[in-house]
């Protein structure tokens, strides 16, 4: 009886994931790994060698390795393209697993999709993506790799989901291209991309460098000295605590101005980290704005014991800036004990005297 039941569950399973085409194991790699595909492609460009990084992982103390594996430029003819992650899949719907920055099952547990039939066709003769991803991936992993499409390219139209994030829109407003907007997944004719090798979490120094070269980032930033201290507000966000303004309060005291990095317009965000030597918050994506910091600078990562990401203190590695950070304990909008605050802000002043 529980055989038969188990059974059922287990039809009931693979109907759902069926339905909703979750389809983990239709994956293939231009770099062919465990099984060829069909895929008509070419290597354009050689776009970063192989590295080995090791970075102290504060929440351990422990030193944590990471290799990045090399990564081409790509042709890619005939395929499915989704565009708000800027998936890329075969003709017969295997995800193509240069185009994610994720494991595999990880990336089907947050997107469980593959395409179906029946989708739109897009006739063009080479094309370029711009994701609109959440903003720390979007910056850290995406964004470099279209910067560099576009070199390679200079007439190929971008393709972007319809109703972008204002950073997205931000970025295209300083490009001479033709956008066309996507209402969803459409086949493609061919498509130039930058291949991901599922480094998620840790940011790679030529994505950085990419990013403060390129021409319009490199022109926004200020000739002035970095002297600012910047708070990077979550007020009104995800993971905010409950009394934020006081602690705006004890920064602003502490010689920080305060702002909402997401209200700020692409260039003024650049310039505005290119005069900064300090920047502290809530633990977010407002502070992979260290990216735009000059060299030797300062992170102040308030983070929760429950929710504390890897990208803050490997970016401030691969800035050979300082990382220093406070914990505090409970739910997100737990109030941060401001006393408490006050006594850590205090040691970390000891600590970097030239710079707090």
């Amino acid at each position: 009886m529980k055989q038969n039941t188990l059974r059922v569950l287990l039809k009931a399973k693979r109907q759902l994931a069926s339905a909703t085409r979750y389809r983990p194991s239709n994956s293939v790699s231009l770099n062919r790994q465990e099984k060829p595909n069909d895929i008509s492609f070419e290597i354009v460009a050689a776009y970063s060698e192989a590295l080995i990084a090791e970075i102290n992982d504060p929440r351990s103390g422990m030193n944590r390795g990471h290799f990045f594996e090399p990564r081409n430029a790509y042709v890619v003819r005939n395929i499915i393209f989704e565009p708000r992650l800027g998936l890329i899949y075969s003709k017969d719907g295997n995800l193509i697993e240069e185009s994610i920055n994720w494991p595999i099952f990880q990336f089907y547990n947050s997107f469980p999709w593959n395409p179906g039939p029946r989708l739109k066709k897009i006739h063009l003769d080479s094309a370029i993506f711009l994701t609109s991803s959440a903003f720390g991936h979007w910056l850290m992993e995406d964004l470099p790799l279209t910067v560099f499409a576009l070199e390679l390219h200079p007439k190929a139209p971008i393709l972007v989901a319809s109703n972008p994030p204002k950073f997205v829109s931000d970025f295209l407003k300083l490009i001479d291209r033709e956008v066309i907007y996507l209402d969803g997944p459409v086949e493609v004719d061919s498509l130039i991309f930058v291949q991901k090798n599922q480094d998620s979490g840790w940011p790679h120094p030529k994505d950085l460098e990419t990013l403060n070269q390129f021409e319009p980032f490199s022109l926004a930033k200020s000739k002035k000295s970095p002297e600012r201290k910047i708070y990077t507000s979550r007020q009104g966000s995800k993971r905010s605590p409950r009394n934020e303004a006081a602690i705006e309060g004890l920064f602003r005291d502490s010689g920080f101005e305060v702002f909402r990095m997401e209200t700020l317009a692409l260039l003024d965000e650049i310039q505005l980290m290119s005069e900064t030597t300090i920047i502290a918050g809530v633990h977010g994506s407002a502070l992979s704005n260290i990216i735009w910091m000059p060299h030797g600078g300062l992170m102040i990562d308030i983070v929760n014991d429950d929710y504390w990401t890897e990208a803050g203190h490997r970016l401030a590695h691969f800035k050979t800036s300082t990382y220093e950070y406070v914990k505090y304990y409970g739910a997100f909008e737990s109030e941060i004990s401001i006393v408490s605050l006050e006594n850590e802000l205090e040691l970390i002043r000891g600590r970097h005297p030239g710079l707090l």
